[in-house]
């Protein structure tokens, strides 16, 4: 009698010899990820799948020029030359297939697909165990039965059951819950304990079995021999019955358990509904579901933090609907309806965020979403725009005024980065006057783009943080410069002229009638008439000014209003430096940080983490991460290529969003602006290289020719945002020569 084979069950022994065989180190960590995830990620199986047999295929070949051929080729090959087998040909092939289906996006991978490719896998490294001489003995081919190939119930599954009962219990009140799930999962972790020790018994008992049919043969009935196989039979029978009946009731109690919980926290997972079947909100998505519950301190205020991916903007803009959901039928009996507003950085989220709370229409008419430039101008304009006639009865002691005739009205404008710079130039200009000496230094030679630019952003920053030139003359000459750039570094000197710039260019804001978002914010913080809400969601607060931060806590209600920020400083791509200690000392916030990341593939992760100098030595291929030195034309090939194969996917071109929107158009492409388009829908979109924070894509091209930032890391934070907007597909296209930020970081990718 023979044990029956699981999955894999090679590999303990033979996996490390196995692995370097093949050139392929790490494969028996990705196979354990693969059963583990492989639920939620089938592309990514099918994928890391090709590679391996890729590596398996390699490592059997000898000639160097048929290596580089592809894989299809070197399949053909090694069958023709006979390293491999019928058998392992149509395995290998098949492999293949799916592997290019996961990774070009030619149709769906299903979870049947990536069972289908696993199960191949272990097909050929049973077989290549024994012919490479590793285990000689052992099984070349097993049917594998009674065996879950995609493993549950582990040990970290079992925790995370834990802290999922946890926020259950406390979204619904009731304690028992928690107790429940802790006693379910000491079960579990007991049965599988003595199931252990159970599985050693019974290999000696098979044992047994076959020492006996070796000396004896098949015995003669009711001979001494006959009895003792009968009794060996028996006792191997009930035992492997009652390890099937152990597991089945650990699995049977589990299942009820997770189903209880799965029941609470249905209505409050509004996190899930918003993913639209994309995956499972994580633990730690729960826990913000949980605030102000699971709070250590008694606190209003949530700072929601984590990488890229991980759902920080869903998490928002659940807690909101929350919040007003939790007002319930209160509106019936005469009180004021809770309202609450989302408000980010970025036109582009905000039109994104727009079109996912279109899917909550109740709760949608009481949430306002903005991106915050928008919102401030609205409210210091005489008359509020279509769609912000709700902000007129505020602010009216801080409007700008409207001056003249009724029919020759004049009105104070806003003014953006673009349009100021000429007039930062012709401040520069006249500073420069009055310092000869400095006539040509970047702080005064307005005839550099690059000096009016960096002028330009200095006084954004000195209106974001002091009143005026005069109470700036005070701290700022010196100030650190932290989060600012270090390609220049003005004295104290130089400051006190910036200050005389900042001062010209104000004077000629005022002449014309403009001012910018920041003086906007600083008239604003002085009204004693602004909104109010019940709730406040701050996104991207990474890119927000600490005055910007304190005038939106100025809008809640009372100090029962909740408040929660998201950010995340590796994708921080404008110069702000503020601390948390500075936003509001009175305040005192609570925590969570969201770790996994559920939008990017593993290939696109890691790819990106070397952005933020993780310098590991990644033992995957990058798969579905493509650097490419290609023309124009090609990147349209692409595009077109892309939304004829995967018609139901979305793809985004990240760069010169005016250039690649012409050249779209011409080619029939038919391009959409995020800003006014619904991103969850399928087709082309076109945004410039500030304009992707928060957005996602299946499919993501980044025209990446040359620097844009000031220094390194600038220009690092600002490629890992954009390379973190891609699901499934990442292209980085340059051409010619490549930046140098790639050469230095992704050397195998462009040499």
């Amino acid at each position: 009698m023979q044990i029956e084979p699981r999955y894999f069950d090679y590999l303990p022994e033979h996996g490390d010899a196995l692995e370097q065989r093949i050139g392929f180190n790490g494969l028996m960590k990705k196979i354990a990820i693969w059963r583990k995830q492989g639920i939620d990620d089938p592309d990514s199986v099918a994928v890391g799948c090709r590679k391996a047999v890729e590596n398996i295929v390699d490592s059997l070949i000898d000639d160097a020029g048929v290596k580089r051929a592809s894989l299809v080729d070197k399949i053909e090959y090694a069958h023709d030359e006979g390293l491999i087998d019928n058998t392992l040909f149509y395995k290998f092939n098949e492999v293949r297939t799916k592997g290019n289906r996961g990774a070009h996006g030619s149709a769906t991978i299903k979870v049947i697909d990536a069972n289908m490719v696993l199960e191949l896998l272990d097909d050929i490294l049973r077989a290549l165990v024994v012919d490479l001489g590793i285990a000689p003995h052992n099984e070349r081919t097993a049917r594998v039965v009674n065996d879950e190939l995609f493993l549950i119930r582990s040990d970290e599954e079992l925790a995370s059951m834990r802290k999922t009962a946890r926020t259950a219990a406390l979204l619904s009140g009731d304690s028992s819950i928690e107790k429940e799930i802790r006693q379910t999962a000491t079960i579990i972790q007991k049965q599988q304990k003595e199931q252990s020790g159970r599985l050693a018994a019974f290999a000696h008992l098979v044992q047994q079995v076959e020492e006996l049919e070796a000396e004896y043969g098949i015995a003669d009935e009711g001979s001494e021999e006959a009895v003792a196989q009968e009794q060996l039979f028996a006792r191997t029978d009930a035992m492997l019955d009652d390890l099937r009946q152990t597991a089945c009731e650990a699995q049977t109690r589990a299942a009820a358990a997770e189903h209880r919980i799965r029941e609470i926290l249905s209505e409050h997972d509004f996190v899930e509904k918003l993913l639209k079947g994309r995956g499972r909100a994580t633990d730690s998505q729960f826990d913000v579901m949980a605030f102000p519950r699971n709070a250590k301190t008694t606190t209003n205020i949530l700072q929601v933090s984590g990488g890229a991916g991980t759902g920080k903007t869903l998490c928002l803009i659940a807690k909101l609907i929350s919040d007003i959901r939790e007002d319930g039928q209160t509106s019936l009996f005469g009180k004021r309806e809770r309202r609450g507003l989302f408000v980010c950085f970025n036109r582009g989220l905000a039109q994104h965020v727009r079109n996912l709370m279109a899917q909550f229409p109740d709760e949608g008419r009481a949430i306002e979403v903005t991106h915050y430039d928008k919102y401030i101008n609205q409210l210091v304009r005489v008359n509020p725009d279509e769609g912000y006639e709700h902000l007129a009865p505020f602010a009216h002691d801080v409007r700008y005024p409207r001056e003249g005739l009724p029919g020759n009205y004049r009105y104070w404008n806003i003014i953006y980065d673009q349009t100021a710079r000429p007039l930062v130039q012709e401040a520069m200009a006249t500073v420069s006057a009055k310092h000869p000496e400095a006539r040509g230094a970047y702080y005064l030679d307005g005839s550099s783009a690059e000096n009016v630019e960096w002028v330009n952003d200095e006084i954004l920053w000195l209106e974001a943080r002091y009143e005026n030139p005069r109470t700036a003359g005070r701290n700022y000459p010196t100030s650190p410069r932290t989060g600012r750039g270090t390609k220049r570094r003005p004295n104290e000197t130089v400051r006190h002229i910036i200050l005389e710039v900042w001062e010209a260019y104000r004077l000629l804001l005022e002449k014309k009638q403009l001012y910018t978002i920041e003086q906007a914010t600083k008239r604003l913080q002085t009204s004693q008439s602004l909104p109010s809400y019940d709730a406040i969601a701050i996104d991207e607060v990474q890119d927000f000014s600490i005055r910007s931060i304190k005038l939106l806590l100025q809008l809640r209600a009372d100090e029962k209003s909740r408040v929660y920020i998201s950010g995340d400083e590796n994708q921080k791509i404008y110069q702000r430096d503020f601390t948390w200690k500075e936003l509001d000392s009175n305040s005192r916030g609570y925590t969570i940080k969201l770790t996994e990341n559920k939008r990017n593939s593993e290939a696109i992760e890691a790819f990106a983490r070397r952005l933020l100098g993780d310098g590991s030595v990644y033992d995957t291929d990058y798969e579905k991460v493509f650097v490419l030195n290609a023309s124009d034309e090609k990147v349209l090939r692409i595009a077109q290529h892309l939304r004829n194969v995967a018609p139901a996917e979305n793809v985004a071109i990240i760069g010169n969003s005016s250039y690649w929107t012409e050249r779209t158009r011409t080619e029939g492409l038919a391009p959409i602006d995020p800003r006014r388009g619904n991103i969850l829908d399928p087709g082309l979109y076109i945004l410039g290289v500030k304009g992707g924070k928060g957005l996602e894509f299946d499919n993501v091209i980044i025209d990446y020719q040359h620097a844009t930032e000031e220094d390194e890391d600038a220009e690092a934070r600002l490629l890992y945002v954009n390379c973190t907007r891609a699901r499934k597909r990442l292209y980085i296209r340059y051409d010619g020569r490549p930046p140098e930020l790639l050469s230095k970081l992704y050397p195998e990718f462009v040499k």
